[in-house]
């Protein structure tokens, strides 16, 4: 197998399991921290709180994009691969053409 092809796909493996890891992170801590004796204004633990959820949000909406760009790249070439299939099906008897013209 070639180098930069298995290099490549290492990488995309390693950035999945990454933003899966951040977005498992986010939410574990979320939850354990959700009901915890908040000191008043200025409570580190209701700021980081605040912060995932901002950064959680961010993801999602790069995480739809990303899987919204994906099906349509994948409808797109379903509708390519099925045109040119029926391009070369066609014939001039399909299409009535008189070929004595």
């Amino acid at each position: 197998m070639d180098y930069k092809l298995m290099m490549k796909r290492y990488i995309t493996i390693l950035i999945a399991f990454s933003v899966t890891f951040v977005l498992f992170y986010f939410v574990t801590f979320t939850a354990t921290h959700e009901f915890h004796d908040c000191t008043g204004a200025d409570c580190t633990i209701c700021h980081e709180l605040q912060l995932m959820n901002q950064i959680e949000k961010l993801l999602q909406g790069m995480l739809t994009t990303i899987v919204f760009g994906i099906v349509l790249l994948i409808v797109k070439r379903i509708h390519i691969d099925d045109s040119y299939g029926y391009i070369l099906k066609r014939n001039p008897i399909d299409d009535k053409v008189r070929m004595d013209d």
